[in-house]
């Protein structure tokens, strides 16, 4: 008989960086603020060289990050895998480095799925919200207008 291994965490956060200090110093600290008590931050970081690693290894060692890499890779996807094989969530949430996301959204989408653990995925977009610059937010496009519905 196979005991299942209880997770120490309901979800895990993986956000996969490379110099972008300046959109991380906008998009980490806003994770940060919206994770919840059980949930997990992994970063890998491809080695980056203006600032990025030291940034985010402060964050770890003051505990606002549970996992960090810093390391070369063979690009996102390579990162990404890395940071799916170093999760202990139950749910995975892969997080972009420049986008900014609306929190209550995802906990919304983590509360359907634990509801409902016959559905393994939930992607959605509904507009392309990103730091155009470091501090700036804007609209690249609409993909959905909730003021048709």
């Amino acid at each position: 008989m196979t005991i299942p291994l209880a997770t120490p965490y309901a979800m895990t956060y993986i956000m996969v960086t490379r110099n972008k200090l300046a959109f991380l110093k906008e998009s980490l600290p806003r994770l940060i603020e919206a994770r919840r008590f059980d949930e997990e931050i992994i970063v890998i970081d491809g080695a980056s060289t203006d600032g990025s690693a030291e940034y985010i290894r402060k964050l770890a060692e003051a505990g606002a990050i549970d996992q960090f890499v810093t390391e070369r890779d063979a690009g996102e996807a390579d990162a990404l895998n890395k940071g799916f094989g170093m999760a202990r969530g139950t749910l995975l949430k892969n997080i972009s480095d420049d986008d900014i996301y609306d929190w209550s959204i995802v906990a919304a989408c983590r509360a359907y799925l634990e509801k409902n653990s016959d559905i393994p995925l939930i992607s959605a977009m509904v507009a392309d919200w990103n730091l155009c610059e470091p501090s700036e937010i804007c609209i690249q496009e609409y993909i959905y207008d909730f003021e048709k519905d």
